[in-house]
């Protein structure tokens, strides 16, 4: 759910011009596209007649950015005997709701299995940062 569906009867007493409708936005964290609903005006009485303007839309705009991710550097250099080299992963421009990127090897002077260990996997939640 992204709104709670709402129907009702405004009332206007004499001398008041403006009345407003509430309806409720349900938060959550999760990404999704611009959503939209109408609110629609209709059967006035007293013989009241409807103006242009008796449908609104309403947009909900997500505010649950999942974020845009990247390695740290361009490049890494490391000795061999470091043993292992650690690449950053950054997520920048927004941290909302867990999300998984996967990432493998690819040789190019370097041989996989002889220089170093080849990886193919998901990187968890947990290591991005």
């Amino acid at each position: 759910e992204d709104y709670v569906a709402k129907s009702g009867i405004i009332e206007f007493e004499p001398d008041e011009y403006i009345k407003s409708i509430e309806i409720e936005i349900i938060d959550d964290d999760v990404w999704e596209e611009t959503e939209t609903f109408f609110v629609r005006l209709f059967n006035p009485s007293r013989g009241t007649e409807m103006d242009k303007i008796c449908v609104t839309q309403v947009s909900i705009i997500n505010d649950d950015e999942p974020g845009i991710l990247q390695f740290q550097k361009p490049s890494y250099l490391y000795k061999e005997s470091a043993g292992f080299a650690e690449l950053v992963i950054e997520r920048n421009d927004g941290c909302d709701g867990r999300i998984t990127v996967k990432y493998k090897t690819k040789d190019i002077t370097a041989i996989a299995g002889k220089d170093y260990d080849a990886k193919k996997k998901k990187v968890p939640t947990a290591t991005l940062r």
